[in-house]
């Protein structure tokens, strides 16, 4: 019913405008259980006594949209200035177009990696089996996502990154790879918490697409680049 969305990364895809959008679903009734909804079911003193989810009925169940409007940006300030709502305007012209090619990267190297004999195992929808598979393929109808995630069989980033020579050739070739193929790639050392203790960020260019993914269609993707995770 709510979602929150950095603007900053997909939707405006320039990377030269910040901002954040909330979306109210608009179809939530804050009303049936007011006892958890305190916020939008009492009166508010800093309003006039207003109760939103009266004050919103006759525009439908919007109680959260109104109040985080007429309060929460009153209060918190987070509006965005012209130049860059201009800005992000200007990229969801192309997020369509964007996104379509995004996902064409991303399963092309999901299925590069899956195939790897350095890749213990890929981290993509669509290569997902049992509940995770049967998740993505009744809510992914639009593709499954631009991000992939892999690790290796011989353990982790570290000690590549601390001059260790542990891992295997084809490891090595595998970095090698797409290190060449990657714009802005970032090493973030320290432990995660989540996985493994280094985490690689960076998009493949479309170069590397054509060079490892030879079912690669260039006239079917004129601009837009893939991204990849490694966790």
């Amino acid at each position: 019913n709510i979602i929150i969305h950095s603007l900053t990364k997909w939707m405006g895809g320039h990377g030269i405008a910040i901002g954040g959008a909330v979306v109210d679903g608009g179809n939530f009734d804050w009303a049936a259980h007011a006892d958890q909804q305190p916020a939008l079911n009492s009166p508010d003193p800093s309003y006039h006594g207003a109760v939103w989810t009266e004050a919103a009925a006759p525009l439908g169940p919007i109680a959260f949209a109104l109040k985080a409007r007429v309060t929460l940006l009153r209060d918190l300030g987070g509006a965005l200035s012209p130049a860059n709502a201009f800005q992000l305007l200007q990229g969801l012209e192309t997020l369509p177009l964007r996104i379509r090619e995004h996902v064409g990267n991303a399963s092309r190297a999901a299925d590069f990696l899956d195939s790897h004999p350095a890749v213990a195992r890929v981290n993509y929808p669509r290569l997902q089996s049992g509940a995770a598979a049967r998740r993505a393929h009744a809510y992914l109808k639009g593709g499954y996502g631009g991000l992939v995630g892999f690790e290796l069989k011989d353990g982790s980033f570290t000690t590549r990154v601390m001059g260790s020579s542990r891992e295997s050739t084809s490891s090595k070739k595998l970095l090698k790879d797409l290190s060449a193929g990657q714009v802005g790639l970032v090493w973030s050392g320290g432990v995660t918490g989540v996985v493994n203790e280094i985490q690689i960020r960076g998009r493949l260019s479309l170069d590397w697409i054509r060079r490892y993914c030879p079912d690669f269609d260039p006239g079917s993707a004129a601009s837009a680049e893939g991204s990849i995770s490694h966790q």
